[in-house]
């Protein structure tokens, strides 16, 4: 399959427009936007005289020359790399639901052969669905493990055994994903602190894990931290 990546950004809102100008300039055939928020603690905003940033998540799938595009342009560009722009990480894909799907997602359909490379991975996404409104007991429970923060989505279930009707139409239980990126050495101990949470609080309806990042940009999670590039 082609080498392939998943180019995931979390930036605000007011953003929007220079990014959709920036994924134009360098041809990123399709993407995806959706809105979320920070999990800065109200308390914490109203001490600094600051209120909640809107933010957004924008999605694309990218190859390989796009990827080193996208690391070697984003950070002067859309100036990520300056406190309170937002965060790029870069995650691998390793297949693709047909040519349809790669023409639709990458604007081509080669099928180059990835080429085997053994990585390891200092960065991980660690993605949480719970209830909604439970994202804030999440992420006490992350931080005190060892988390700086994360980025709430709000989404809705699809699970057909525990879906409600009302006049014939299938109401979906909403929910709160919660994304936290951290390093190897934090991964554990933050699901760890996830997973228990979970079992002494059933009725947040917690489900947790991770994926690998290979690349990141605007991303201090602490002196050590060295993506591999």
């Amino acid at each position: 399959m082609k080498e392939l990546n998943l180019l995931l950004i979390i930036a605000r809102d007011k953003d929007r427009t220079a990014y959709a100008k920036y994924f134009s300039r360098h041809a990123l055939a399709s993407y995806t936007t959706l809105p979320c928020h920070g999990t800065a603690q109200n308390k914490v905003l109203d001490l600094l005289g600051i209120e909640q940033t809107e933010k957004i998540i924008l999605l694309s799938v990218i190859g390989k020359q796009q990827t080193k595009d996208v690391l070697n342009t984003l950070p002067d560009q859309m100036e990520i790399d300056l406190p309170g722009r937002g965060i790029g990480l870069v995650i691998p894909v390793n297949s693709m639901g047909g040519i349809r799907s790669m023409q639709a997602l990458t604007g081509s359909t080669e099928a180059e052969e990835r080429e085997v490379v053994k990585m390891e991975y200092n960065a991980h996404l660690i993605i949480a669905i719970l209830n909604k409104g439970f994202s804030d007991v999440a992420m006490e429970a992350a931080r005190a493990a060892g988390a700086g923060g994360g980025t709430v989505v709000r989404a809705k279930g699809t699970y057909g055994k525990g879906d409600e009707h009302f006049f014939g139409m299938t109401l979906a239980e909403e929910k709160d994903t919660v994304l936290i990126v951290a390093t190897e050495a934090q991964r554990k101990p933050i699901m760890q602190a996830l997973m228990h949470q979970a079992s002494e609080k059933p009725e947040l309806g917690t489900v947790t894990f991770s994926v690998p990042v290979s690349d990141t940009m605007g991303l201090r999670l602490d002196r050590n931290f060295n993506p591999q590039k």
